[in-house]
């Protein structure tokens, strides 16, 4: 039992980390990203560190 426990530890981990790395968005200086959510325009995003929600905006 201990070892499916650890496991499913090691899944929700994981998915986590892919979770926040598909969310931040850093943005180089001297450009800014178009933010469309459901492939209609959102927002224009300029340079820094920015969240987006996956599956839903694409830079």
């Amino acid at each position: 039992m201990e070892t499916l426990m650890e496991i499913i530890t090691i899944v929700l981990i994981l998915f986590s980390f892919t979770f926040v790395a598909l969310t931040v968005r850093i943005v180089p200086q001297q450009a800014a990203y178009i933010v469309e959510r459901l492939g209609k325009y959102s927002r224009t995003i300029e340079a820094g560190l920015h969240f987006i929600l996956p599956f839903v905006d694409r830079v």
